[in-house]
C-alpha cells in the first residue's frame, strides 16, 4: 500500500512539473516582429529546410511561438513537426512544400531530458529520413541551449556521412558549450573567463569537442548568439556569455563563415530569447538573405541557357 500511494505521489509530481513548464511558456509576452513587411522584402526566399530543435526539458512552445510568427507574416511557412519518442520511433506531421517558400521544420523529443548522445543520434536519424523519404538534399539547423550542443555533436558524428543531408547554415543560439552540464540549471551560473586565446579551462564536453574538430564539415556558415541581462551575471540566466561564446575557438580556422551576436537586456533571458524581436531578425536575416541572380540574354532578348543553368542551381530568391 505504503508503495503504491509513493507511485501516485511521484506521478503527481512529474505532472505538476509539466504543467509549470507549459504555464512559463504561456506567460512569456508576445512579440511582433518589427516592421514586417519592410523585413519580409528584405529577405530571399529558398526550398532549403530550416529544422528547429529545442532545449534541455523544451517542449512545442519552445521555437512554437517564433515559427508561428514567421509564418504568419509570410517570412517562413512551417511545414513539418517531427517528434522522436524515446524509444527512437519517428513520427512526421504535415508536408514539405514544392514552393520557394523558406519552409520550417519543428523537431520535438518525446524524452526530452535524454543525453547529448542520444539526441545528436536521434537528430542524425531524422535528417536520414528526411533524405530518405522527402529527397532533402540539403538542411539549415537552428538550436537553443542544449539543442545548440546536440547539434555540434551531431555535426562532429556524421555531419559529412553519405546517408546525411548536407548542412548548409547553422544557428547556435545560447549554447553552453563549455558548462560542466549542458541540460540542469544549477544555483549559479556556471562559467570559466573567456580571454583572447579561449577559455582559461576547458570542460570534459568542450575538450571531447576539441578533438574531434577535424570531423567538422568545413563549408557550413554559423551565426552564435548569446544573451546577457547586463545584471553583473555576465549571462542569460543559465549560460555565461563567456560559455556561449567560446564555441568561437573551437571553430577558429576551421569554417569560412563564422559570425557572432550578443543580445542584452531583460529580453535576453535564456527562455526569452526565442522570444525576442532582436534574435527573430538575426535568424531571418542569416537564413535567407537576399540573392541576386546575373541574367544574361540572348539576341532575342530571351534568357539564355547559362542563366537558366544558374537558375536551376539556385534556390531563386530575385533577379537583377
Amino acid at each position: 500500500m505504503q508503495l503504491i500511494i509513493l507511485l501516485v505521489v511521484i506521478l503527481f509530481g512529474a505532472v505538476l512539473l509539466v504543467l509549470a513548464d507549459q504555464l512559463h511558456q504561456l506567460a512569456l509576452p508576445k512579440y511582433r516582429l518589427p516592421a514586417p513587411k519592410q523585413l519580409k522584402q528584405a529577405l530571399g526566399f529558398t526550398r532549403t529546410p530550416t529544422i528547429f530543435i529545442h532545449g534541455f526539458h523544451g517542449n512545442r512552445f519552445s521555437f512554437g511561438r517564433m515559427l508561428a510568427r514567421f509564418n504568419r507574416q509570410g517570412i517562413a511557412q512551417k511545414a513539418l513537426v517531427i517528434r522522436v519518442s524515446s524509444a527512437g520511433r519517428v513520427s512526421v506531421r504535415g508536408k514539405l512544400p514544392t514552393a520557394v517558400a523558406n519552409p520550417t521544420i519543428q523537431l520535438l523529443f518525446s524524452d526530452n531530458g535524454a543525453s547529448l548522445k542520444k539526441q545528436s543520434d536521434w537528430l542524425r536519424l531524422v535528417l536520414a529520413q528526411l533524405k530518405q523519404n522527402y529527397h532533402v538534399e540539403q538542411v539549415n539547423l537552428v538550436g537553443h541551449s542544449m539543442g545548440a550542443v546536440s547539434l555540434f555533436r551531431y555535426l562532429l558524428a556524421a555531419g559529412g556521412d553519405e546517408d546525411q543531408p548536407t548542412i548548409k547554415k547553422v544557428i547556435t543560439l545560447a549554447g553552453p558549450f563549455n558548462d560542466l552540464d549542458v541540460g540542469e540549471d544549477g544555483a549559479q551560473v556556471f562559467s570559466y573567463e573567456l580571454r583572447g586565446d579561449g577559455p582559461v579551462a576547458k570542460t570534459p564536453v568542450y575538450q571531447a569537442f576539441e578533438k574531434n574538430m577535424s570531423y567538422l564539415p568545413t563549408g557550413v556558415a554559423w551565426l552564435n548568439i548569446a544573451g546577457d541581462l547586463l545584471d553583473g551575471s555576465d549571462s542569460d540566466g543559465s549560460v555565461s556569455v563567456d560559455s556561449a561564446l567560446s564555441l568561437r575557438f573551437l571553430l577558429d580556422k576551421r569554417i569560412g563563415r563564422y559570425r557572432e551576436s550578443l543580445i542584452t537586456g531583460l529580453k535576453a533571458a535564456h527562455y526569452r530569447l526565442h522570444e525576442n524581436p532582436q534574435v527573430d531578425q538575426a535568424i531571418c536575416h542569416f537564413l535567407w538573405p537576399v540573392k541576386r541572380i546575373k541574367v544574361t540574354r540572348d539576341k532575342t532578348g530571351r534568357i539564355d541557357h547559362a542563366t537558366y543553368q544558374r537558375l536551376l542551381r539556385s534556390d531563386l530568391v530575385s533577379l537583377t
